[in-house]
Formats: C-alpha cells, structure tokens, sequence
C-alpha cells in the first residue's frame, strides 16, 4: 500500500456488481479498494469482488469485532476502522496475526 497513491474508497447506496467494479478501477490503475460497510449487503458482495480480484480488496468503517469476523470471513484483505481496533475471535487473530 505504500507505494501506491490512491485508494479508492466506495461508498454507496447499492452495489450491483462489486467484482466488475472492482476490474474497471484495477484497468484504472487503481490496486486498493475499499468498500464501506454503508453498502446492503456488504459481505456477499466483498465475497465476489476477492474471488474476482484477490488483494486490495478491503472494508471500511468496521466499528465492532462482529463486523470484523464477517467481513474476515467474506474475504476482505484488509479492514479500516475510525477508532479502536476491533478484536476479532482468537482464531482470527491466530489466522491473521498483527
């Protein structure tokens, strides 16, 4: 991420389809992507961009550990949070060590 200079940050009401987007801001030269969790529907749609994109693929506004397991388990590559860092289970914190 550091050597990048953008990131795009999605936010939106409805996301059709979070893999093709995903591939229109790749073409674009953007590699990091972040989808906010004010999107219905988040962790099935971040599910088809991972599998479509791999990394870069990430979530945002992850306020509680509950959020952050269910967007671990969708696949997101990194989370954003604007304050505390939520403590996702110990078998995550094994997974995905600090």
């Amino acid at each position: 991420m550091t050597k990048d200079q953008a990131i795009a940050v999605v936010r939106a009401p409805g996301i059709p389809d979070a893999a093709r987007l995903c591939a229109a801001l790749r073409a674009g030269g953007i590699r990091w992507i972040e989808f906010t969790r004010t999107a219905p529907g988040l962790a099935a749609r971040l599910r088809g961009a991972v599998a479509a994109n791999g990394d870069g693929v990430g979530a945002g506004t992850v306020m509680t550990g509950g959020q952050a397991e269910e967007l671990i388990d969708a696949g997101a590559r990194y989370l954003l949070t604007p304050d505390a860092v939520p403590r996702p289970k110990q078998r995550r914190r094994q997974e995905y060590p600090r």
